[in-house]
């Protein structure tokens, strides 16, 4: 998403949303490790933009849970 002077915009929570994007689709296409890494920046993200308690958080998480899972990591998944 670019601002009004065509740049990649700054905004925290669109941070987060961008790097959520990002880790479906490189779990789409089955780069697990890497989709985690975006997934957990994602969830970094989220948390510092919208707060601990924020729905939008809770899809990360679980779509973070599902890909180490996915990945062969049950443990981390929890």
């Amino acid at each position: 998403v670019l601002n009004a002077n065509g740049r990649l915009a700054t905004d925290p929570t669109m941070a987060a949303v961008l790097d959520y994007q990002s880790g479906l689709f490189l779990r789409n296409i089955r780069v697990y490790s890497a989709a985690a890494d975006k997934l957990r920046d994602a969830v970094r993200k989220g948390e510092a933009a919208l707060g601990p308690d924020h729905l939008y958080l809770t899809l990360m998480l679980g779509e973070l849970g599902y890909t180490l899972q996915e990945d062969g990591q049950p443990a981390e998944a929890e």
